[in-house]
């Protein structure tokens, strides 16, 4: 009977954090069900809110003061309607996560696990509502000027400016809270003013019904492979005294541990979502992850002859993220929600002049805030090493392949892609720069050497192709 019982308390202490994440989101799943009856907005607002911070003050407790600290700031720099809103609003919220990340420098306690979800998810939502709300305030501006003549786009983004309330509701809504996906204001606006009629015709069970199935799936895939292997056993001396090709080969599993793991906590997270009709909007609309809708649509159509999607949500897409042929198609099938944030809140707002390291500047802020672990940086900047010689061999090759060659090409690049994943997420998993550079020494570098080398190679070989020919002289 002891043995029995201390096995289950080994069992809780080594899956603690899975434990809590499910809890959490078994519970957002049940009480989607019950949201999508309320009638009044303003009661789903504060219900849904406060369902969200009762979570957060009872598994965080006193770690909550960060998430309203972060409130409190970026409310003010939106109050005081400066030129440079977004920009503002950028530095605090990411410079107040360096605090938060370094809190233990200022004799704070270490932040929790769920701590941590919940800044990393709050980071996002501030800066992109004061984003929202910067763009709702030009557009008006612009509308005034020209005798307050309505946008074209008017309905696809804010349609009033929130007030304290509302941000601060935004902000602790439950839903999404801990795990994502990423939502705008906007949508989040959309999700309140939904009748209980429109919420309650809107689909749901086949859509749990296949998420169910595909966590169900990866979830058992998770927990037997982690009863299998273990980043911990790379930090083990133990590991280094093995053959190169064991150390190399290692990576596989660790990788694959990774991927069940995020694809089960994406899906039931989706699934919290889904059962209160939260970001589904209908398939005319053309709704993308993260953004919404793409194209206009009618609001008043009849709820019964509307096909929704659940688009908008959508954070993970398995089958892409496993079957997509290259490194760049594989990161836009993961973490859709957050890709998006980064396109549109980093990407598309980068100088001009400084283009060229766009995709590095991207990249360096997802890493920045996954976490300031040099881990992190590791995985995500040697990132843009690999697609630029996945780009420039790519390239070169399908000139001279013809159809049946290139998908030869195609399965060939997937291996590659595949393990340029698993080289990368090493670093990911293991952190530290001490265990990062031990193994990627152990295995020589090799990523980072094969993608030179392919790097140097095409280059060399499309000048040599580019070479004018020589013309020979008339006799």
């Amino acid at each position: 009977m002891l043995d029995n019982l201390e096995f289950v308390i080994i069992l809780i202490m080594t899956f603690y954090d899975e434990i809590v994440y499910v809890l959490i989101l078994s519970s957002s799943v049940a009480s989607g069900l019950l949201l999508r009856s309320v009638e009044n907005s303003r009661i789903k607002q504060l219900l849904s809110s406060s369902f969200g911070l009762l979570i957060v003050l009872f598994l965080c407790g006193w770690e909550t003061l960060h998430s309203i600290l972060s409130i409190i700031g970026t409310l003010c720099i939106i109050k005081s309607h400066n030129k440079q809103t977004p920009l503002l609003a950028f530095i605090f919220v990411f410079s107040y996560l360096l605090f938060f990340r370094c809190s233990t420098l200022f004799g704070l306690p270490k932040s929790s696990a769920v701590g941590n979800a919940v800044q990393l998810l709050l980071t996002l939502k501030l800066i992109s509502v004061a984003i929202e709300i910067h763009d709702y305030r030009q557009r008006k501006s612009r509308e005034k000027s020209k005798d307050d003549t309505p946008s074209s786009r008017f309905q696809l983004s804010l349609q009033e400016e929130p007030n304290t309330y509302d941000i601060i509701c935004y902000s602790y809504c439950y839903v999404g809270l801990f795990t994502g996906p990423f939502y705008k204001f906007r949508t989040y606006q959309d999700f309140l003013d939904q009748t209980v009629h429109q919420s309650q015709v809107i689909p749901w069970k086949e859509e749990i019904l296949i998420r169910f199935k595909q966590i169900s799936f990866y979830a058992v895939m998770y927990f037997i492979a982690t009863v299998l292997f273990s980043v911990d056993h790379v930090r083990s001396d133990a590991f280094y005294e093995s053959s190169f090709l064991y150390r190399l080969v290692y990576m596989v599993p660790i990788f694959f541990l990774g991927r069940m793991r995020f694809y089960s906590a994406w899906l039931l997270a989706e699934c919290s979502f889904i059962t209160a009709a939260f970001g589904a909007y209908p398939k005319s609309s053309n709704p993308k992850p993260g953004h919404g809708p793409t194209v206009e649509y009618d609001s008043t159509e009849e709820s019964e002859s509307i096909e929704y999607s659940f688009e908008t949500i959508r954070n993970i897409n398995p089958e892409g993220s496993e079957w997509s042929k290259t490194v760049r198609d594989g990161m836009r099938n993961w973490n859709m929600t957050v890709q998006w944030w980064l396109a549109n809140y980093v990407g598309k707002r980068w100088p001009a002049h400084l283009k060229h390291f766009r995709t590095a500047a991207v990249l360096g802020c997802s890493a920045y805030w996954h976490g300031i672990a040099p881990g992190y940086f590791g995985a995500f900047l040697t990132m843009p090493f690999v697609m630029f010689a996945e780009d420039l061999l790519s390239k070169l090759v399908r000139q001279k392949l013809n159809e049946g060659n290139q998908l030869q090409y195609d399965w060939l690049n997937w291996f590659f892609k595949m393990r340029s994943f698993e080289y990368m997420y090493m670093a990911f998993a293991l952190l530290t720069w001490e265990d990062t550079y031990r193994w990627w020494k152990s295995v020589y570098f090799i990523g980072h050497v094969v993608c030179l080398l392919v790097i140097l190679s095409c280059t060399v070989v499309q000048l040599l192709l580019s070479k004018p020919k020589r013309v020979k002289k008339e006799e």
